[in-house]
Formats: structure tokens, C-alpha cells, sequence
């Protein structure tokens, strides 16, 4: 889906600036992980409509 692997998880701030090769660095937040696993996170919040929490060491939950 569009922009999935460009937006933060943890504030949705969609930033060509915010991808750095492999990695999401987020300019509004300073949110970091990997590209692709910004994707999946963005990728299931989209389908299943529940909105994520980023842990402080970049887990991620799901919340209800």
C-alpha cells in the first residue's frame, strides 16, 4: 500500500525525508526501526483499522 514503509507508526507523519536507505528515521518524532518493518506495522494497522503503540524499544502491540 502507498506510503506504508514512509509513515511513522508512532506519530503518522509521512516524510520522503524520514527514509534514510534501510531504515525510518522520523523527522517530527525521532522514531527509528527498520523500513520494512514500518511497512508490515503500517501494512496490518491499515487492513485490521486498529490504530498501534510503538514500544520504547521498538515493539510494537496492538491496542484495542
Amino acid at each position: 500500500p502507498k506510503n506504508t514503509s514512509r509513515t511513522c507508526p508512532s506519530c503518522s507523519t509521512v516524510s520522503k525525508l524520514s527514509s534514510v536507505g534501510e531504515h525510518i528515521d522520523c523527522v517530527s518524532c525521532g522514531y527509528k526501526d527498520d523500513a520494512d518493518t514500518v511497512g508490515a506495522i503500517n501494512a496490518l494497522a491499515r487492513t485490521t483499522q486498529l490504530p498501534t503503540s510503538v514500544g520504547s524499544v521498538g515493539q510494537t502491540r496492538l491496542v484495542k
